[in-house]
């Protein structure tokens, strides 16, 4: 996966970590709601690397295709 997700991923599950344990209610719904934005953009960030490579073995095949 790439780098992109990795940082994206890891901040959702920072944020999620931070709303288990916060006390005022405040803090733990904001913490969800940042959790919930990074963990969209983990999940797209996967599958745009997801579609990327799909794109490139089909771009590859093709290639090969008139060998």
């Amino acid at each position: 996966m790439s780098s992109n997700y990795r940082f994206y991923q890891e901040r959702a599950d920072e944020s999620g970590k931070v709303a288990e344990t916060a006390d005022l209610a405040n803090i733990r719904d904001q913490a969800k709601q940042a959790q919930g934005v990074w963990q969209d953009m983990a999940n797209r960030a996967r599958s745009i690397e997801e579609n990327r490579t799909k794109a490139l073995a089909e771009k590859e095949s093709r290639s090969h295709e008139g060998d």
